[in-house]
């Protein structure tokens, strides 16, 4: 649960900081918002396929081989 907050005020803040530092055209506030919810999706479907891998590979215990499933995924 507080990991969804940290992400939401981290997206708040980056959304911010894109929509005050762009000087000439400034992202509609609707496509900010869409950007930030298509990242949520892949990441969260990305995560489906990575426990798909490490099921698969059966690296239930090893770190190691977690480590090196989401860092080719």
């Amino acid at each position: 649960m507080w990991v969804y907050v940290l992400v939401f005020i981290c997206a708040y803040i980056l959304a911010l900081m894109v929509y005050r530092y762009d000087m000439y055209e400034k992202e509609p506030w609707y496509m900010l918002l869409l950007v930030i919810a298509l990242g949520m999706a892949a990441a969260f479907g990305i995560g489906f396929v990575e426990d798909i891998a490490i099921e698969s590979f059966n690296q239930y215990e090893s770190v190691g081989g977690q480590a090196a499933i989401a860092a080719v995924f």
